[in-house]
């Protein structure tokens, strides 16, 4: 019978005066029974790793900081068809939602960089020998939302699109989600 009230005694444990000491009565921790007068402090949480100096983290820029800047960046990168430099900016997870991709790969929606990779290659690759290239006309961003919309004139084979990016972006800086949409194209005079 004393054993029996010594082993319901065993889990049992009373906080103290000072709240981050406990005090134990023949209580199990960490798979050692503490005598009934020992007093242990509870754990300590784990200590954060530094990070890693300058010269090993990513920079990334931030559209929501300068967006008009950034969405400058980005229509230059498309107008070079550097596919990797603008897909540097997306999560290795991001959807990315066309009436284009329909057209060329099939679907609608493509999803994470590395569809997102082929269908972008696909699509400039389909161009050829023609030229694209992204004028911007404006950057609007919600910030508390996080939201880019990028307006821009796109032009290639001849025909001029104004086109809107709607782009999700993370607290990284890194866009999670886009979506494309497309004006009615208009004939004009190619300048290659």
């Amino acid at each position: 019978v004393a054993g029996d009230r010594r082993a319901s005694r065993a889990f049992m444990y009373v906080q103290r005066a000072d709240p981050s000491v406990v005090a134990a009565s023949r209580f199990f921790a960490d798979g050692d029974w503490l005598r009934r007068d020992e007093v242990r402090a509870p754990p300590s949480p784990p200590v954060p790793l530094p990070p890693p100096p300058p010269s090993q983290q990513a920079v990334v820029e931030d559209p929501m900081e300068a967006p008009e800047e950034w969405a400058r960046k980005w229509c230059a990168a498309w107008t070079r068809h550097d596919v990797e430099e603008v897909l540097s900016h997306f999560t290795d997870d991001c959807e990315f939602t066309s009436p284009k991709a329909q057209a060329t790969v099939g679907k609608p929606t493509v999803h994470g960089k590395d569809e997102l990779r082929a269908y972008w290659n696909r699509a400039l690759a389909n161009l050829a020998p023609h030229r694209l290239h992204f004028a911007l006309t404006r950057a609007v961003v919600d910030r508390q939302a996080r939201v880019l919309s990028i307006l821009y004139v796109s032009t290639a084979r001849g025909m001029a699109v104004d086109a809107n990016e709607v782009m999700f972006v993370n607290e990284r800086g890194m866009v999670y989600k886009a979506e494309a949409y497309y004006g009615v194209a208009i004939p004009v005079a190619e300048a290659e």
